[in-house]
């Protein structure tokens, strides 16, 4: 029996309102509006620039990352790498315990693997006086880094830049690229970006196997040793149907509350205006029936004095 009368105290009920003209334009007005903003917002899309997100790692037993190098000495490198092998897992690289001659502007991969040991890395000879223009006088290598194309020559393709690394150690930092919005070999790209030498040209026996060339005028070494720290980049885009869907369910739902505000400002409007009216009409029945009563009570008088018949109460129009 109480339960029964539980639903008189709901005050979430809606109260079903009937269709109206007002209801049917503002319904036009939000389909309308969605689709006009969804085309907006499809452009937008189509010219947005991708999202790049980058995020630092150490790269103790990280790798290897096999990084290209271009020797820039006239009469040619020696290339080698003493990394221990387990640390070269995975590689495809040919530098393990041997000595590999890379001829002049020609590159070749080389694994670089972080190490805390200071005799272990990739060591490169080469004969300083044959350098040429395109280093700094004396530097004999450079590490290349695969840079995206420009967009008029299309996706996929991939230009590469030269970091000079002079004779002595060269701490290397590597840059990891994927790049979703590409494809083929501009899709996985890999920087590399040697730091300052300390510019000493003494061979360390102990860090490579190579011998310097007995043709050459002098010999340098430059040792390459990857940095405590790599970056991993990733650029993608958002995914355009749920972009499009979760635009469209937004637009929807913000011109319906848009056009529900308005409804409801125009029924508030509307009641305190019908209220106002009324009232006002409730005065000038008020005031038109005051003059009746008055009217009546004078002219029947009159008319009396004066010997007229009593006409009965005057009615005002």
């Amino acid at each position: 029996k109480y339960w029964e009368k539980l639903d008189t105290l709901d005050r979430f009920a809606v109260q079903p309102e009937p269709a109206s003209r007002l209801g049917g334009g503002l319904t036009i007005f939000v389909w309308g509006a969605t689709i006009i903003y969804l085309i907006i917002a499809v452009f937008q899309w189509m010219h947005k620039p991708p999202i790049v997100a980058a995020n630092s790692e150490w790269s103790i037993d990280k790798g290897p990352f096999l990084m290209l190098m271009e020797c820039h000495a006239r009469s040619g490198c020696l290339v080698s790498s003493n990394l221990p092998v387990h640390e070269l897992k995975g590689s495809d690289s040919t530098l393990a315990d041997q000595c590999v001659r890379v001829p002049y502007l020609d590159s070749h991969r080389v694994p670089m693997v972080y190490t805390e040991d200071p005799l272990e890395g990739v060591s490169v000879l080469y004969d300083p006086s044959s350098s040429d223009d395109q280093v700094l006088p004396r530097f004999g290598v450079t590490t290349v880094s695969e840079i995206q194309c420009k967009p008029e020559e299309g996706k996929g393709c991939v230009d590469y830049r030269g970091s000079a690394a002079g004779p002595g150690v060269s701490s290397v930092t590597i840059v990891r690229i994927l790049n979703q919005t590409e494809i083929g070999a501009a899709k996985h790209r890999l920087l590399a970006f040697s730091g300052s030498s300390p510019m000493n040209e003494t061979i360390n026996t102990q860090v490579t196997s190579c011998k310097p060339d007995p043709d050459w005028e002098e010999a340098a070494q430059s040792c390459l040793k990857m940095g405590p720290v790599y970056f991993d980049v990733l650029v993608y885009t958002d995914s355009f149907w749920l972009y499009l869907l979760g635009s469209a369910g937004g637009a929807f739902s913000s011109f319906v509350e848009i056009c529900t505000i308005l409804l409801i400002a125009y029924h508030f409007t509307s009641k305190v205006y019908k209220g106002k009216l009324k009232n006002k009409v409730a005065r000038l029945q008020q005031a038109a029936y005051n003059s009746w009563a008055a009217g009546r009570a004078y002219w029947p008088k009159q008319d009396k004095a004066e010997g007229k018949p009593n006409e009965g109460p005057h009615v005002w129009a």
